[in-house]
């Protein structure tokens, strides 16, 4: 028996074949790569133990573009996935998905990499 879907604006999709535009950032890659450097902070306890890692949330961007269910799928060190959580808290409202013309919610993950240079 086949079931047709309806497309409902409460629908999450998850693979970005399924939308015809995924989320964005304001300004894109560059907006988001200055969002990282002014905004995220590198834990002291993790550099102080050489911990290295990268942290991987789940977020979902809603029709509206505000992220929600914010989820660590990848955990690296309990400070590390913490600062992820503020920083996602602290993004302004995104671009959301769109599908055939209309705005869409949508999961996105967001890799962030806590690397040590000690040079």
């Amino acid at each position: 028996m086949l079931h047709a879907q309806t497309l409902t604006t409460d629908t999450i999709y998850c693979v970005p074949s399924h939308v015809d535009h995924v989320p964005l950032f304001q300004d894109g890659t560059n907006g988001i790569a200055k969002f990282f450097a002014t905004r995220l902070r590198f834990p002291g306890k993790g550099m102080v133990k050489n911990i290295q890692g990268q942290v991987v949330a789940s977020i979902v961007v809603n029709k509206s573009g505000k992220v929600a269910n914010t989820k660590i799928i990848k955990e690296v060190y309990y400070a590390y996935n913490e600062e992820v959580l503020c920083f996602i808290n602290l993004q302004p409202k995104w671009l959301p998905a769109v599908k055939n013309r209309k705005t869409v919610s949508c999961r996105y993950y967001l890799p962030v990499s806590f690397v040590i240079n000690n040079d």
